[in-house]
């Protein structure tokens, strides 16, 4: 694995008249295991997605070395559900077979040329060397062996191997898009939510997986359990900054004194200089602190019927099923109920926390 650092500098982006980073800055050493923390919308994916292309920050910039490998799981996967696992995972050499055929015909063109002095003539011989490089670095003719470790590692046995994606849930499809990602043999790794649709095993043959991995990783989770062994460091991301914890994930919640990563849901932005308004009407922060324990409650009867339904899903088995399309349907309608019920409680407890003084 390649010694490669990322940083970011000054990087700054706003929606609307929503600031979300001020100018903030990142630098990130070769191997190191972090885990990006914070309420829902202050801006992890957002950062990891200006760090792989995919956004562009309005102000600063990120400094990635060119021959950097990097590998980024999305939040969202839609993998395509006519293909078998064998060949998703396969098409994480398609790179390695673009390399090849270059390779190919420089080396006819080396055959042909007799201009050994000349500076084109050097460019094909270091573009050579560099090809050949990252064709071993990509594991050349061992790729099906590699394919076939990863995948059992992931927890696949042969047979699945030949299944269509479409047959397996979406923790068993996320399984095969980490496989092709760490068959790419990657510097950076990184992982937006990757535990969103696992079960207790499911995680736990993740989270193995990941271990084994010797490069930098990046990860973006509320996973308490799954943080803790695989990150080394912390970065928070509160009022518009990020700040980081030179600790693991409980190191992190000792430090916040924090019981659990719910807690982080609950923090609000830090307070501004802004002058709460006055008068409050009493009778109107006693209704809105009811309305947030009625909001909590929802939340949590929620994740309590997403949690059964993922149960469910982390079986290989779960879409050959009769009536799995009704249960999908039911478990998305539920993900968008929380998404709703999560909006309404950051509204109310914004509320508190610019009026009520025991908040």
């Amino acid at each position: 694995m390649r010694a490669l650092m990322i940083s970011a500098s000054s990087i700054y982006l706003q929606y609307g008249d929503r600031v979300l980073f001020d100018h903030i800055n990142l630098t990130i050493k070769p191997g190191e295991k972090i885990g990006l923390v914070g309420r829902n919308g202050a801006g992890k994916s957002t950062l990891v997605k200006i760090i792989v292309g995919e956004q562009s920050a309005m102000e600063g910039s990120i400094a990635i070395p060119n021959e950097a490998r990097v590998s980024y799981l999305h939040q969202d996967l839609d993998p395509p559900k006519d293909r078998t696992v064998r060949e998703l995972a396969e098409s994480a050499f398609d790179d390695l077979r673009a390399f090849e055929e270059e390779l190919a015909k420089i080396e006819d063109q080396l055959n042909t040329r007799e201009d050994y002095e000349s500076d084109a003539y050097a460019s094909l011989i270091e573009r050579m060397s560099s090809l050949h490089e990252r064709i071993h670095l990509m594991g050349g003719d061992q790729q099906d062996a590699q394919i076939e470790q990863v995948l059992r590692g992931l927890g696949f046995g042969p047979k699945e191997f030949e299944r269509k994606l479409g047959t397996f849930s979406g923790g068993w499809q996320m399984r095969v898009e980490l496989a092709k990602l760490l068959v790419q043999n990657p510097d950076v790794l990184l992982l937006d939510e990757p535990t969103n649709h696992l079960d207790i095993i499911s995680k736990d043959v993740l989270k193995q997986a990941i271990q084994n991995f010797d490069g930098t990783l990046i990860i973006v989770s509320h996973d308490r359990d799954f943080l803790a062994d695989l990150c080394e460091l912390v970065y928070e991301f509160r009022d518009k900054k990020i700040k980081k914890y030179l600790g693991d994930i409980n190191y992190f919640l000792e430090q916040r004194a924090l019981d659990n990563m719910r807690e982080v849901e609950k923090i609000t932005a830090i307070k501004n200089n802004t002058p709460k308004k006055q008068p409050v009407d009493r009778g109107l922060l006693k209704k809105k602190r009811r309305e947030l324990q009625y909001i909590e409650r929802d939340l949590e009867k929620l994740e309590k019927s997403k949690s059964e339904y993922e149960k469910q899903m982390a079986n290989p088995d779960f879409f050959t099923e009769d009536g799995h399309e009704k249960k999908l349907k039911k478990y998305e309608a539920i993900k968008s109920d929380i998404s709703t019920k999560m909006a309404e409680w950051e509204d109310v407890a914004e509320w508190l926390d610019n009026n009520d003084d025991s908040v």
